[in-house]
């Protein structure tokens, strides 16, 4: 025993019991130990799990032990009642919510109690749970199961992460508990996820301060935490809270902004490039929209505000962080000033509801794949060196504007049958005749050509320093750090698009391009 001096420092250790050690007979494979407030003085006692059933040794309050080798419960242990270190899991804690721990042993059919008469000696184990077993499929090796307040009434309830998610099931104060065999949450489990006890530590533990244990769990990419809603349930999706401390690489992963303001998020899109991104997120029950740029303390809200109540489908120009569109249970909207406020744009509006004949606010459907049709605005597209050029498309078909303001009808679903679900306009592959790509919802993408060349000014290609390379006005000779040569295309958001001699291409940090006369 070594003491704390009460300032994170100890004394020396001192011996102070001679027993319950491994040449008294005690082994790991076979006896647990632990040690709780048997007493309600607030003082640990030990409480040892032995071959002929529960041993406990109480504090003398300096560090010593008053302890008489005879069971306290003649239960729970390897010769008495056959319980196993890899088949039945047993704890000292308090379920009644006076303060002084009880035993409690997950046995081959189900839970077993021990009721604490608060001096250190206990009743006669009570079976109080048909499930949660070894006959019931748990096991040591698949499922973790520990006890812990989750209601804050002060009374230990059980959490048991199974194969389907975790379980639960809250203590009645008498010994007993209440018990649905349903998840209360459809994760951390060994099939809901993956988790596994040999790789993904889970605990249960109150991170909130409110007094109600909530979930954390270390999985592959880093650690994940489902908070308690103070009646035992806990968040439907569990936050990805730290970018670390799991089983797997972490990789080059840095957690961008705070927490998302709402668990049920389900959409990201960014603007901005790599430098002074700004991330708009959205997709929760109630179709709000926020976004968030470094030097922000917290996540700022959007929509409802601004003149727009919903945010049905969103997209942000990746290139130019103030443009927005958005789909409001009435209108198409759009800000010219990154959210703030939102007009509605009558010129695409007409177009996609075909003057109004179609209703604005119909639903929307998925063709099994992620794809979601049938809404009048489904996806646009945004030319990154002409901002004025856009593509939206819809049920009515694609539309696109030259100047921000006049839209013109590409294609139509009367004539084309079809839904089209997204598209990806490419002014890359081929500068002087750029394409527009549309899916047709489970049918065939179609390719849509004759658009001029980008009307925007030449671009340096790469930093100034290639302004000697021998080049057209929009490509120059680069070679890469790892010596590949090819030409490129620079981007406004600090990239540049390169095609190899060898005939493959990549984009890559323009920062990292030279020359082909300064390579080596």
């Amino acid at each position: 025993m070594a003491l704390n001096h009460g300032d994170g420092t100890f004394a020396p250790p001192r011996f102070v019991l001679a027993d319950l050690g491994y040449n008294s007979g005690w082994r790991v494979e076979k006896h647990v130990r632990v040690l709780a407030d048997l007493t309600g003085d607030g003082k640990a006692d030990i409480v040892a799990f032995g071959d002929a059933g529960v041993y406990v040794a109480l504090s003398q309050g300096d560090g010593s032990f008053a302890f008489t080798p005879v069971p306290a419960v003649p239960g729970f242990g390897a010769q008495a009642g056959g319980w196993r270190v890899d088949r039945h899991p047993r704890f000292a804690v308090d379920v009644t919510g006076d303060g002084r721990a009880d035993i409690v042993g997950f046995g081959d059919d189900g839970v077993w109690v021990a009721l604490n008469h608060g001096d250190g000696t206990f009743a006669a184990p009570q079976f109080v749970l048909a499930d949660l077993g070894f006959n019931s499929g748990w096991r040591v090796e698949k499922h973790v199961r520990v006890l812990a307040d989750l209601t804050g009434d002060g009374k230990a309830d059980i959490v048991a992460f199974g194969d389907a998610g975790v379980y639960t099931a809250r203590s009645n104060g008498d010994g007993s508990f209440a018990f649905t065999p349903v998840p209360t949450l459809a994760d951390f489990g060994y099939h809901a996820g993956g988790w596994r006890v040999e790789r993904h530590p889970r605990v249960v533990a109150d991170v909130t301060s409110v007094g109600h244990a909530d979930l954390v769990g270390f999985g592959e990419a880093g650690v994940l935490v489902a908070v308690n809603k103070g009646d035992g349930t806990f968040t439907p999706r569990p936050l990805f809270v730290v970018p670390g401390f799991g089983a797997g690489p972490s990789g080059p992963f840095t957690q961008q902004g705070p927490f998302l303001p709402d668990p049920d998020i389900g959409l990201v899109q960014a603007s901005g490039g790599h430098r002074d991104t700004v991330f708009h997120v959205g997709g929760d029950s109630a179709l709000r929209l926020w976004k968030w740029t470094e030097g922000m303390p917290a996540w700022q809200q959007l929509v409802p505000g601004g003149g727009a109540g919903q945010a049905r489908r969103f997209f942000v120009d990746p290139y130019r962080p103030s443009l927005l569109y958005l789909l409001d249970q009435d209108h198409v909207r759009r800000s010219d000033d990154g959210g703030l406020t939102w007009q509605v744009d009558a010129a695409l509006e007409r177009m996609l509801t075909c003057d109004g004949r179609i209703e604005i606010g119909r639903g929307e459907d998925a063709d099994g794949q992620g794809d979601h049709y049938g809404a009048v605005l489904n996806d646009m597209q945004f030319d990154p060196h002409d901002p004025g050029r856009r593509f939206a498309v819809g049920l009515a078909g694609a539309f696109t504007t030259a100047d921000g303001t006049t839209w013109t009808r590409l294609l139509d679903t009367g004539a084309l049958r079809g839904r089209p679900a997204n598209c990806w306009y490419d002014p890359v592959s081929n500068p002087a005749a750029p394409a527009l790509y549309v899916s047709f919802a489970g049918r065939s993408i179609v390719r849509i050509t004759g658009f001029a060349p980008t009307g925007a000014p030449p671009i340096p290609v790469v930093p100034a320093r290639f302004a000697d390379a021998s080049a057209e006005p929009r490509r120059a000779e680069v070679r890469t750090r790892d010596g590949r040569a090819g030409t490129a295309q620079a981007h406004p958001d600090g990239r540049a698009s390169v095609t190899f001699d060898d005939g493959g291409s990549a984009v890559v940090d323009a920062d990292d391009l030279t020359p082909p006369d300064d390579a080596g």
